[in-house]
C-alpha cells in the first residue's frame, strides 16, 4: 500500500511539474494589416511549426502547406483571398494555434487568437 501511494504521489508531482513548466509563447503568426500579408515565424526549434492551413468558416480549405522546407519563417500574401473571415491553423508537435483573420479591401486584421499546448510528462 505504501508503494502504491508513493508511486501515485510521484506521478502526481511529475504531472504538476510538467504543467507548471508550460508557457504559452507569443503567436507564431503575425499579421501585416497594410500589406495584406502574414508572417509565420519559427522562433524555437523545440516548438517547430509543422503545418499551416487557411480555411473559411464553412470549412473550405484555401491553402495548406507542410513547413519542413522553411528554416526561420515564411511570408504569405493574402491579396488573392476573397474578402471575408478565415481561420488560420498553425500546428506543431506540442502545440496548435488558431487565428481568425478578416480580409477586406483595405487590408487584413486578426480578430481572435487561441493557443493550446500539449502537456508533456518529464
Amino acid at each position: 500500500m505504501k508503494k502504491l501511494l508513493f508511486i501515485m504521489l510521484f506521478v502526481f508531482a511529475s504531472t504538476l511539474t510538467s504543467l507548471a513548466n508550460i508557457t504559452v509563447n507569443e503567436a507564431r503568426l503575425n499579421v501585416l494589416a497594410n500589406e495584406k500579408s502574414m508572417i509565420l515565424s519559427f522562433s524555437n526549434e523545440s516548438e517547430k511549426v509543422e503545418s499551416l492551413t487557411i480555411t473559411d468558416f464553412s470549412g473550405i480549405v484555401f491553402y495548406s502547406e507542410e513547413m519542413d522546407k522553411y528554416e526561420y519563417g515564411v511570408k504569405y500574401s493574402l491579396e488573392k483571398l476573397p474578402y471575408g473571415k478565415y481561420r488560420v491553423k498553425v500546428t506543431g508537435q506540442n502545440f496548435i494555434e488558431f487565428h481568425e483573420i478578416f480580409v477586406t479591401g483595405e487590408g487584413v486584421e486578426r480578430t481572435n487568437f487561441e493557443s493550446y499546448v500539449r502537456p508533456t510528462l518529464s
